[in-house]
């Protein structure tokens, strides 16, 4: 574990409880959301323009791929849906009506032609999963997603059965970088949220585990504008597994 490329583990009570962030963590950006955004742009094809509707998703209009701390990356679906309504309205080609019915539709197509896309896993989030039901460590699933879309992704993945609690982005919270859902997990759980260890890859994440006063792991090299602070990081989430100690034993935590 590194930390701007310091290690950073230190001797300290172990993680009762492990939260993840479900884009990223669980099932990589790329190629995933990538391959969705580019059905959502093909199907707003001719309402406005597609550079304009990629830029306000935060995707390289070029590549298709998505900006890690951008819009589509971190935030809900009633906001993506919102920036998308806002660029077709603008450019006059429907009422504000119209332009909700058609991203909506957009939207609706784009989860319909992901069907043909494989969904795999993040490199050894299985193995992290199983390692917590092992050691009895209860893990929740903490997305700004919504709980439909969650839930069959969980279940696709084969690992809903490893996770004990899902908080999501229409579940009524606040979303991140709040810290509310953040906390609604952790009651869930039955623990604190300064006992339990949030693994997430954007500065949403970090914000959001900044609120709650929960420890924070990146699974990516952070970027310098995040903050002064030392970040610690990971480059796969099962790095964490030596950090999570069987119960009743003591453990490790990053700094």
């Amino acid at each position: 574990m590194r930390a701007h490329g310091a290690v950073r583990v230190t001797a300290a009570p172990r993680v009762r409880g492990l939260l993840l962030d479900k884009d990223g963590p669980i099932v990589p950006l790329h190629p995933t959301w990538s391959a969705w955004a580019g059905r959502v742009l093909d199907s707003l094809e001719g309402q406005a323009p597609r550079a304009s509707l990629a830029q306000v998703l935060d995707v390289d209009v070029a590549t298709g791929r998505l900006e890690p701390d951008g819009l589509l990356a971190v935030g809900t679906v009633a906001a993506v849906e919102a920036a998308l309504v806002s660029v077709v309205f603008a450019h006059g080609g429907a009422s504000a009506a119209g332009a909700r019915g058609k991203v909506r539709s957009a939207l609706r197509s784009a989860d319909r032609r992901m069907t043909g896309v494989p969904l795999v896993a993040a490199d050894g989030v299985r193995d992290l999963l199983l390692h917590c039901r092992t050691c009895a460590i209860p893990v929740a699933v903490v997305t700004n997603d919504t709980r439909a879309s969650t839930q069959v992704q969980l279940e696709t993945l084969g690992l809903a059965d490893l996770v004990t609690v899902t908080v999501c982005g229409d579940d009524g919270h606040d979303p991140k970088p709040s810290g509310e859902m953040l906390r609604a997990a952790c009651a869930a759980l039955g623990i604190e949220p300064a006992d339990a260890l949030m693994v997430g890859d954007t500065l949403v994440d970090r914000l959001a585990a900044e609120d709650a006063d929960t420890p924070f792991v990146v699974v990516r090299e952070p970027r310098p504008s995040w903050s002064s602070r030392p970040v610690s990081v990971v480059r796969s989430v099962d790095e964490l597994i030596p950090l999570l100690a069987p119960k009743g034993a003591g453990g490790a935590s990053p700094a």
